[in-house]
């Protein structure tokens, strides 16, 4: 059984050689959307907004690879919409959705 002291050094051996993952913010959606709303057509769907993607070369992919892309990817999508929601709130665009799971759109708000 590990001491106190021998598990803090493992944690932070374990820590150094875990990179952190870089995922899109609500505030990175914000300035984002704030920059687009105005160039995109009105209704535009909610994944224009959303950052531009990885490259999709596929090949020499770990699982690990995948799995990390898709919950940046989950990620930006929350955070876009959530950051969206916001701007709703505060009057500045609104959002809309036709029926459940169809396309969410934004659309600049006259005024």
């Amino acid at each position: 059984m590990l001491g106190q002291s021998e598990r803090r050094q493992v944690l932070a051996v374990l820590r150094r050689g875990v990179p952190r993952l870089s995922y899109w913010t609500v505030r990175d959606a914000l300035a984002q959307i704030a920059a687009l709303l105005p160039v995109l057509p009105s209704g535009s769907p909610l994944e224009r907004y959303l950052p531009d993607p990885e490259p999709s070369d596929e090949t020499g992919l770990t699982p690990a690879d995948i799995v990390r892309r898709t919950r940046q990817q989950r990620a930006a999508v929350a955070g876009t919409l959530v950051a969206g929601l916001e701007m709703a709130k505060q009057g500045l665009l609104q959002i809309e959705q036709t029926a459940p799971f169809e396309t969410v759109v934004l659309l600049l708000v006259d005024g």
